[in-house]
């Protein structure tokens, strides 16, 4: 059985009593109960603000069980899309899926050092999973990515770090600016936007992120394993199993 967070315990002991009165026991003398929870609380915020924290760290936890169990079941839509962008090691052991947005100012903050992962570990393959939670530039910009992967997949990752490297939200400036750096036609680029096949993608990865309880980015499942939130560098060497 889960232990009681001691606050919560507190609490709830407290609450216990102030609700069983006995016979005949006025309002006011339950009201002392009642003071007594306010007085324990502003005594001992530091207990309360731990039992909270403990408690959200349970439920990532519980989540993050819940997920790698969903995704035992989704594996090939997670690791098998031949649509997906894959950057590294193609027929990589170590597998880093990241699921991603990018008006995400997080995703955008541990590119580097997913760059240097990459560049460090001949043996990692990554799947990008465009995931656009925020909003239609978000969309509209994973579109312009999947496209570039679609059409010239030498020049993904080069168009993924300039969209990446971008100050500000993004638009079609940004996604422009980015094709322009890389090499690729503006104006192709954006007649592909008709093919509705790119749509249809993200909306597969949103089916997938949903079952997989995934409602943020950045998220990574690296060989397995789920890590929610920008992990950085040292983190994400721990879980691909590499020596320091």
């Amino acid at each position: 059985m889960k232990k009681i967070f001691p606050a919560l315990a507190v609490i709830f002991m407290l609450t216990t009593i102030s609700a069983c009165k006995k016979p005949g026991e006025t309002s006011s003398s339950s009201g002392t109960s009642d003071e007594a929870i306010k007085k324990y609380i502003l005594a001992h915020p530091e207990v309360l603000v731990e039992s909270l924290n403990s408690y959200q760290k349970q439920e990532a936890e519980q989540q993050g069980k819940k997920t790698e169990e969903e995704l035992s079941k989704r594996t090939n839509e997670v690791y098998n899309n031949l649509a997906s962008p894959v950057v590294g090691n193609p027929n990589g052991k170590t597998v880093i899926v990241e699921f991603f947005d990018y008006n995400c100012h997080y995703c955008k903050a541990i590119l580097p050092d997913l760059q240097r992962i990459i560049a460090e570990n001949k043996d990692v393959k990554v799947i990008f999973k465009e995931v656009p939670f925020l909003g239609e530039t978000s969309a509209s910009t994973a579109i312009a990515a999947l496209i570039v992967y679609d059409t010239e997949p030498e020049k993904y990752f080069a168009f993924h770090t300039a969209l990446m490297e971008h100050q500000g939200p993004a638009d079609n400036n940004s996604i422009a600016a980015a094709a322009q750096k890389v090499g690729i036609d503006p104006a192709k680029l954006e007649q592909s936007f008709k093919d509705k096949k790119y749509e249809n993608l993200l909306s597969e990865n949103f089916k997938l992120a949903q079952a997989l309880g995934i409602s943020g980015t950045p998220t990574f499942i690296i060989n397995g394993k789920v890590a929610r939130g920008a992990i950085q560098y040292e983190k994400m060497k721990e879980l691909i199993g590499a020596k320091q």
